[in-house]
């Protein structure tokens, strides 16, 4: 097997053992006001033709929608995840509910918030984060990873980090990680690559399909828009060529862009108007403040939900030292999602687990810790000893949110402003912590579909789902990769 068929092959094993890890972890149910308003958008653009919700827009709900132009009522959010979601969505009705015939309950909005489609439209999130994961182990490779190295790294994201909870839901964190991943793919294939316009253009149908997500991403583009402009440039004597990198990279998104304006328009009269109104200017957040919230804070930091993270910043100097161009470029996506949301008012993403706004750069936050990753397989033992900590401590964090319901400690904080702001900023109240104390007593009650609908074929699913999964990753690890030419030629001598 060439060692191209067997990178292939260990990527398509992880992004079934973790597509399927997801499924066995799904909640099947909505909990926020996103979930409830995208699913909308699908069944109005499968059912009826538009994209109209039906969530009444004149009541304090999490699920409110906005009145449109037209007299009717449409969600904030970016089209992306619902496009993404029709298959789901037809397949669930037409296929599994047949088979897997789940409560529907409806909420006294009249939003619905259980039942067969709802489980089955979650799944796409499922879907979503394990090629992630898969085209997270891709990115590694290129960035000059050894294959195990660059396994163990896309493991650590899918089992031991936040994208692990995310891929349980239907918000649409999960995809727009993976179109933030494939932006920077797209890009650092198309740096070394004689002919580089399909990568380009890869990247940028990424990027522009990552606006359509959600359209505060774009400032994620900054950075490499920027590092492609320094690509054109060094190849600026043969300036067609170098023209053919940029229009192949700004048509897509161009594309994406256009889409945006018509749903825009045809919601709202404007090609600018989102829904979100005032809400999109209330930074009233001080900068630092949100800054240590997103990163460090006690209920809310990102480097606590996501252990693996102390390894990328171990790893960060080799990284920068060894390829520059990518860690800038890293480092200025993750700077430009910092500074966005860090003065928000709501920088915490509203009643969730963990940092919301910053699982879709978790892939290249996490890229650095290759470094350590390769020094242990090396058999550096403090390494070894960081790699083992960092999967362990992921692990744990990640079973934290799925043993003990998230939502239920959630609710308990919400009684009270003052409440709140304990979770976020005291240790004793973080719902880490909390959750960490709840877990003996919570053990048998795991917050997944099985458990939700109290279903024994659900169960079945979760239980075949998550043994196939393991089966996969594992499977996929264990299959040693060939050996390159030069160590084919030591293994002869």
């Amino acid at each position: 097997m060439t060692r191209l068929r067997h990178q292939t092959r260990a990527a398509l094993l992880l992004f079934l053992g973790f597509s399927l890890l997801y499924v066995a972890i799904s909640r099947g149910v909505f909990l926020y006001g996103d979930d409830i308003l995208m699913f909308q958008v699908t069944e109005g653009l499968v059912e009826r033709g538009g994209p109209a919700v039906t969530s009444p827009s004149d009541e304090a709900d999490v699920a409110r929608s906005i009145p449109g132009r037209d007299g009717k009522n449409y969600a904030k959010y970016g089209i992306g995840q619902s496009l993404v979601a029709i298959p789901a969505y037809v397949v669930s009705d037409i296929v599994v509910r047949p088979l897997l015939p789940l409560v529907e309950i409806h909420d006294a909005h009249g939003n619905l918030r259980t039942g067969t489609q709802v489980w089955g439209v979650g799944l796409t999130s499922a879907v979503a984060g394990g090629a992630t994961v898969a085209l997270t182990f891709l990115l590694a490779l290129a960035a000059g990873y050894s294959q195990r190295t660059a396994y163990v790294l896309a493991a650590l994201l899918g089992g031991a980090t936040l994208l692990a909870h995310y891929s349980a839901t239907f918000l649409s964190e999960p995809l727009s990680a993976l179109c933030l991943v494939l932006v920077v793919y797209g890009l650092l294939r198309a740096s070394s690559a004689a002919e580089p316009q399909r990568w380009l253009w890869l990247s940028g149908f990424a990027a522009g399909f990552g606006i359509a997500v959600k359209v505060a991403s774009g400032v994620t583009l900054l950075a490499p828009g920027l590092w492609l402009l320094w690509l054109a440039w060094q190849r600026r004597r043969a300036w067609r060529r170098a023209v053919l990198m940029l229009v192949a990279w700004g048509t897509p998104i161009a594309g994406w862009l256009a889409l945006v304006a018509a749903y825009n328009w045809v919601r709202f009269g404007a090609v600018t108007e989102t829904g979100y109104g005032g809400e999109a200017r209330q930074y009233t957040t001080p900068f630092l403040t949100g800054v240590e919230g997103l990163l460090i804070s006690p209920g809310k930091g990102v480097l606590w939900y996501s252990p693996p993270l102390f390894l990328a910043l171990a790893g960060s100097w080799w990284f920068a030292r060894r390829k520059p161009a990518l860690a800038l470029v890293i480092f200025g996506v993750v700077a430009a999602t910092v500074t966005l949301y860090a003065r928000y008012y709501q920088w915490y993403g509203g009643g969730v687990w963990g940092t919301r706004f910053l699982v879709p750069v978790l892939p290249l936050l996490l890229l650095p810790a290759g470094e350590i990753i390769e020094r242990a397989r090396r058999g550096n033992r403090a390494a070894v000893a960081g790699v083992a900590a960092a999967a362990l401590l992921g692990v744990y964090v990640t079973i934290l949110g799925i043993a003990v319901p998230f939502d239920r400690y959630i609710a308990e904080a919400s009684v009270s402003p003052e409440a709140w702001d304990a979770t976020l900023w005291k240790i004793d109240a973080s719902p880490l912590v909390i959750h960490a104390r709840r877990l003996d007593d919570d053990l048998t009650d795991p917050d997944i579909a099985a458990v939700r609908y109290d279903s024994t074929r659900l169960l079945a699913v979760s239980a075949s789902t998550s043994l196939l999964g393991l089966v996969a990753v594992v499977g996929g690890y264990l299959t040693p990769p060939p050996h390159s030419r030069e160590e084919r030629r030591a293994l002869r001598e």
